[in-house]
């Protein structure tokens, strides 16, 4: 939300101030004003749109343009995580003047595509490629200073690579650190991008399902998991891997909450108990093309347990996703990254709808809630040990590695500073003149 200038808090962190940067402007000239800011928020709340961020708006209170730059929110509860809500799920605001004209065509073309960032959409080729242009109009000048960007998406990792290296992109996001990507380093490339600070890429088990709904089970495959074997065949050991959820040196690591994992011998005692009354397990393992090597390798891993069967299932991307959104999975490759109260709320609140892998589990909803809205920083870790520690026990997934999505950047190029975790702010990327 880089177009605010401040987002202050009352002392008991209900009411908050949003101050937005004086004369912003949309590319079409409609004022981005704290009356845009909050046409933006209501549209949320219009059930037919569908918005992912419809239960944060109707959860918010009240929120009002105090002036052109001001909007004042007045929480329900107080909830020290509201900055990462905000940015997370409504950092993003049409031109209320565009969403008028084109209603539901907005942003499918770039004639119908409005913002007020450091680039404006020229062509848009399905499939193949955008291109952007530099906006004349951005407030923060006299950046961006790149004339143009084309963005290709490009989903097999391998075809990627070659791309890059053969010198048809300056920049390439990968969806993992592997020993290829890390190798660029060596021919000047620089690797952007860093591990979460909590949790990381994992596989989730859909507890509905039989064999899966025994906690048992679930315990099994995560103990009968070797991380460092998994790392070392499916990156030659170049990731970091999770054990702990919170990684040590951050606000909130305990290092007595641990994933505990590669033990063969428990795990196969705990699925023999399980088999005594029940049927062998029969599941299936959905995950993409890009992330088959891990899959593979977790799967040989599994595969050392006598009395369950496990099949893989390689599915596109899209495919990958509307399967956990329907709950059409049994075990699947999620993401559990969460590091603030609102993030976690999200993500493993048995009511939120954004909790995927369907986690329930009162004592943790219990905690949550009381981590939104505590400001003693002792309890506030004190409630994160007991919602990870949560995790673990209840073995609701079996962690991999913490999540980082490098970008390579080809050398020459300067300005790349953080945006995000995994994305450079390309405002203040330039590439010096040749002589």
């Amino acid at each position: 939300f880089r177009l605010a200038k401040s987002l202050e808090s009352s002392p008991d962190a209900k009411v908050w101030t949003l101050k937005l940067k004086p004369g912003l402007m949309f590319s079409d000239k409609t004022p981005l004003d704290a009356a845009a800011v909050v046409s933006n928020w209501d549209r949320h709340k219009t059930p037919a749109l569908g918005s992912a961020c419809l239960s944060t708006t109707t959860g918010m209170g009240t929120y009002v343009a105090q002036d052109s730059t001001t909007v004042v929110i007045t929480l329900p509860e107080a909830r020290v995580g509201f900055p990462t809500q905000l940015a997370q799920c409504l950092s993003v605001i049409q031109s209320p003047t565009a969403t008028a004209t084109y209603g539901a065509s907005y942003g499918t073309t770039p004639e119908t595509t409005v913002g007020a960032g450091p680039f404006l959409l020229k062509e848009w080729l399905r499939g193949s490629q955008m291109t952007f242009d530099r906006n004349p109009g951005y407030w923060d000048k006299p950046r961006p200073y790149l004339d143009s960007m084309i963005l290709k998406p490009v989903s097999d990792p391998t075809q990627k690579l070659s791309a890059y290296q053969t010198g048809q992109a300056d920049f390439a996001l990968f969806v993992s650190i592997t020993q290829e990507v890390k190798a660029l380093e060596q021919t000047g490339t620089t690797l952007y991008g860093y591990p979460t600070q909590g949790g990381g890429a994992d596989v989730a088990f859909n507890q509905s399902v039989p064999g899966l709904n025994d906690k048992r089970v679930r315990q099994a495959l995560v103990l009968a998991t070797d991380q460092q074997d998994l790392n070392a065949k499916a990156t030659g050991g170049s990731n970091t891997m999770v054990d702990t959820y919170f990684v040590k040196g951050t606000p909130h690591y305990n290092a007595k909450v641990k994933q505990v994992s590669n033990n063969l011998k428990k795990a196969q005692a705990l699925l023999d108990d399980y088999n005594k009354t029940n049927p062998p397990p029969n599941l299936t393992f959905t995950l993409t093309d890009s992330l088959q090597t891990w899959g593979q390798a977790q799967a040989q891993q599994w595969a050392r347990l006598k009395g369950i069967n496990i099949t893989l299932n390689v599915v596109p991307a899209t495919n990958a996703n509307t399967r956990l959104i329907t709950g059409d999975w049994q075990m699947a490759v999620t993401a559990i990254t969460a590091d603030n109260p609102e993030t976690l709320n999200t993500q493993l609140n048995s009511t939120s709808r954004s909790n995927v892998i369907k986690y329930n589990n009162p004592s943790t909803d219990a905690a949550l809630a009381q981590l939104r809205a505590e400001t003693n920083p002792k309890t506030a870790n004190e409630l994160y040990s007991t919602i990870t520690q949560n995790l673990f026990d209840d073995a609701a997934v079996v962690f991999w590695q913490r999540l980082t999505l490098p970008v390579a950047i080809r050398k020459g190029i300067s300005g790349v500073e953080p945006f995000s975790s995994q994305t450079p702010d390309f405002a203040k990327v330039w590439i010096a003149a040749k002589a």
